[in-house]
């Protein structure tokens, strides 16, 4: 990413409704999101043009947010994903760190912390796009 560059991100969850404002705010912050409510759909997406950021739900129903981490890790090893969950218990979690998920976030989603680990996957693509 060169300076001005806007990520673009997929936002995924199965109830739309509870995206809009994280949508919209992620949208202020200048970068590019698209949103989708089923994982397979999601995936389909990624893999046809891989976007610099995932964010998805854990629980949706014919694939979990673990289940469509697992399936972008193996299309694209370096990929950032961020979980967010109503329902983080310690299971999902350890599922989580070892899927090397870039974050796991709680809902209702702080709009100040999803902003600043954007940021923090943005300072990553400039350090690795600058090498």
């Amino acid at each position: 990413m060169t300076p001005g560059d806007c990520m673009r991100i997929l936002l995924v969850d199965d109830q739309p409704e509870n995206v809009v404002s994280l949508a919209n705010a992620i949208r202020r912050g200048g970068h590019a999101i698209t949103t989708v409510s089923d994982p397979f759909e999601a995936l389909k997406q990624y893999q046809a043009n891989p976007f610099d950021t995932v964010i998805s739900d854990v629980r949706m129903p014919g694939m979990t947010g673990i289940d469509l981490l697992r399936s972008i890790r193996d299309f694209d090893p370096s990929a950032r994903v961020i979980l967010i969950t109503s329902f983080g218990d310690a299971k999902t979690a350890m599922a989580a760190i070892n899927n090397r998920a870039w974050a796991m976030l709680g809902k209702p989603i702080s709009i100040s912390t999803m902003m600043d680990t954007l940021s923090s996957i943005e300072r990553d693509i400039e350090e690795k796009t600058a090498t």
